[in-house]
């Protein structure tokens, strides 16, 4: 369903207009409940938001040319490449299979959308994997368990999907893999669904 929609920037919040409806993004929800990004301040998070897309977007470029990855790293800025070196070490230990990256999905149930950075097959498991270079650790329970759900709804998939947060590290050396496994992280997310709607009506 990657088509039929657009995209806003609304101040600090990302909507998706889709079939007629305001749509907002996983992180906007989220950011209205608690900090996404570590930061001592606003601009200090900000910078890492921004870094974050860069780094996000060397990924996703690295994946389709994964065949030559090792040799396209050295053709991004050297403010990003250890984080490329990171994630290369990590596709090669792991052997992963992207089945999906960066793919707009829709909840109608819940009307939120966003775009998971990679549905991979890790040892067989069908796994929500999320790269990160500063996001807060709640921040990202939450944003993997959304992703999971909208993309269970949206595909009518009934598989059990694992959720993994992949902290890239800055000198590239292999990053240490969290694992999201908290069911109560779904309860979560829709209360801050809710409270989203309800600040948003207010």
């Amino acid at each position: 369903m990657d088509k039929g929609f657009t995209v806003t920037e609304e101040g600090k919040a990302r909507i998706y207009l889709f079939e007629n409806q305001r749509y907002p993004s996983v992180t906007t929800v989220i950011q209205s409940v608690l900090p996404f990004w570590e930061g001592s301040n606003q601009e200090e998070a900000y910078a890492k938001a921004m870094l974050g897309t860069e780094v996000h977007s060397m990924c996703a470029e690295l994946t389709l040319n994964r065949r030559f990855a090792a040799k396209r790293i050295a053709d991004f800025h050297p403010k990003i490449r250890g984080y490329g070196y990171s994630w290369l070490k990590f596709m090669e230990q792991t052997e992963a299979e992207v089945i999906s990256q960066e793919r707009a999905i829709f909840s109608r149930k819940l009307r939120v959308a966003g775009r998971p950075d990679a549905i991979m097959m890790i040892n067989g498991k069908r796994t929500v994997a999320d790269y990160t270079i500063g996001a807060t650790r709640l921040a990202k329970r939450l944003q993997t368990s959304a992703y999971a759900m909208i993309w269970k709804e949206e595909f009518k998939d009934r598989h059990k999907y694992h959720r993994i947060e992949i902290p890239l590290k800055e000198n590239g050396n292999l990053p240490t893999l969290r694992v999201h496994d908290n069911d109560n992280d779904k309860s979560a997310f829709i209360s801050a669904v809710n409270f989203y709607r309800w600040k948003e009506a207010a």
